[in-house]
C-alpha cells in the first residue's frame, strides 16, 4: 500500500459529518428540550498495512493510534452537541457544553417553523416574506492584480441580514480551527499555533465565498433545526445567485458555520501527524513537527481531495507555499519561526513612523492608524 493510500484510509476514520443543533434564548414559558446524551459511533480499527512497508509508511503508521483517538474526539464533538457562544461567561465556564439547554437531537416535533423565525427576528411574517432581495454588484482591484467582485445588498435586505447575524448566527459555534470573522479571534490567534514548526504549509481556497453553494447553506439551516420552508427563506435572504455573496453581513459567519465539517476533517488530518491546522477565511495553514517530502506531497494531495469534496478548489502554484524552519515562515502577515511577531521590515518602518511623529514631522499614518498598530503589537507581546 502506498503512502497516499495509507493516509487516505487513515484519514477517512475521522471524516464524520458535523452536526449541530440550533440554540437561542428559550422563548418565555416554553420548557427547554431535555438533555440527551450523545454517544459517538464506534471507530473501526485501522486496516493493517500490507507488507513490505516503505520507511515513510512505517513513519506514518506511528501516528495511527493518535489519529484514531483524534477521530473519536472529532466525532463526539460534532454529533449533535451545540456549543454556546460563551464569550461573556466567567472564566472556567468557557468552552463547556451547556448540556442542560442545548445537548439534544433535533426531531420532527422540535423543528422551528416560519412563525418562530419571524418571532426570533422581531418581525411580522408577512413583512419578512416581502423583503426584496436585490444587490448592487461592483468590482474593486486586488493588490495582486485582477478584480474582486462584491455584492452589496439593498438597505432593507441588509437590515434583515444583520438581524439574522445577531439574533441567529452569533450564538452558533464554528469549529475551533476557524479563526477569521470570529469574535475574540485575530490574526495573532491564527498564527500562534504554528510557531517553531519544522514545516509550515499554506494553501488558499479559490473564490471562497462564491464557491460556497446555496444548497450547503440550506442544508445547514435544516441540520440545525429549521423546517424546510424556514430554511428556504433564510437561504433566500442570505445567498445571491446560488452562492454566498461577498459583501453581505451574514456571509463571513455562514462561511465558518457551514464549513464545520471541512475544518473537522482537516484538523484530524493535521493532528494525525502531530501538527496544527487553522483557517482564516480562505487561507488554510498547516504546521508539521517533522519534514518528510513524500509524506508532505501525500498530505497536500489528501487536502485537495477533501476540499474538492466540499466544493472548493485550491490555488495550485502561486498561493501554495511550503516553508521550512530555515526559511521565513509567515502566517497571516506574522513571522512564526520563533514566536508570532511582525516581520523585521514592518517593525523598522513602524519605528520610523513613531520617530517622525515624535519629532513633529509629517507621517504616513494617522493617529488612529498608529493606535491600531500599537494594539497589534501589544497583542503580540501578550501572546508570548
Amino acid at each position: 500500500m502506498g503512502l497516499g493510500q495509507f493516509i487516505r484510509r487513515l484519514f477517512d476514520l475521522g471524516a464524520s459529518p458535523a452536526k449541530e443543533t440550533m440554540w437561542d434564548d428559550p422563548p418565555a414559558k416554553v420548557a427547554s428540550p431535555p438533555p440527551v446524551s450523545v454517544t459517538p459511533p464506534p471507530i473501526p480499527p485501522p486496516a493493517s498495512p500490507v507488507s513490505p512497508m516503505t520507511t515513510q509508511t512505517k513513519r506514518a503508521s506511528a501516528f495511527s493510534g493518535k489519529a484514531i483517538r483524534l477521530a473519536a474526539a472529532t466525532t463526539a464533538a460534532s454529533c449533535g452537541t451545540l456549543w454556546s457562544d460563551t464569550s461573556d461567561e466567567p472564566k472556567g465556564r468557557q468552552d463547556r457544553p451547556v448540556k442542560a439547554r442545548m445537548s439534544h437531537r433535533i426531531n420532527g416535533s422540535e423543528r422551528f417553523d416560519l412563525n418562530e423565525l419571524a418571532r426570533r427576528l422581531g418581525m411580522g411574517l408577512d413583512e419578512l416574506q416581502r423583503v426584496e432581495v436585490r444587490y448592487r454588484e461592483f468590482g474593486v482591484p486586488k493588490r495582486t492584480g485582477g478584480m474582486r467582485w462584491l455584492a452589496d445588498p439593498n438597505a432593507a435586505l441588509k437590515a434583515v441580514q444583520r438581524r439574522i447575524l445577531h439574533r441567529l448566527l452569533r450564538r452558533l459555534r464554528a469549529h475551533d480551527a476557524a479563526r477569521g470573522y470570529e469574535r475574540g479571534r485575530s490574526i495573532v490567534d491564527n498564527a500562534r499555533p504554528h510557531c517553531r514548526a519544522a514545516v509550515v504549509l499554506k494553501m488558499d481556497i479559490r473564490e471562497f465565498f462564491h464557491s460556497t453553494a446555496a444548497d450547503r447553506v440550506r442544508a445547514y439551516f435544516q441540520a440545525i433545526g429549521w423546517k424546510k420552508p424556514a430554511a428556504d427563506l433564510l437561504t433566500k435572504l442570505c445567498t445571491h445567485e446560488n452562492r454566498l455573496p461577498q459583501g453581505a453581513p451574514t456571509s463571513p459567519r455562514l462561511s465558518n458555520l457551514v464549513n464545520f465539517h471541512l475544518d473537522a476533517r482537516l484538523s484530524a488530518l493535521a493532528g494525525a501527524f502531530g501538527g496544527q491546522y487553522t483557517r482564516y477565511a480562505d487561507d488554510m495553514t498547516f504546521s508539521l513537527p517533522t519534514e518528510d517530502r513524500e509524506g508532505l506531497r501525500a498530505f497536500i494531495r489528501v487536502t485537495k481531495d477533501v476540499c474538492r469534496e466540499t466544493g472548493y478548489t485550491l490555488h495550485q502554484k502561486r498561493k501554495l507555499q511550503v516553508r521550512r524552519a530555515h526559511e521565513r515562515q509567515q502566517v497571516t502577515g506574522l513571522v512564526v519561526n520563533d514566536r508570532a511577531n511582525l516581520p523585521r521590515r514592518t517593525r523598522r518602518w513602524l519605528r520610523a513612523v513613531e520617530h517622525r511623529i515624535a519629532t513633529g514631522r509629517p507621517s504616513t499614518l494617522t493617529a488612529r492608524q498608529l493606535q491600531g498598530w500599537h494594539a497589534l503589537r501589544r497583542m503580540l507581546e501578550q501572546a508570548t
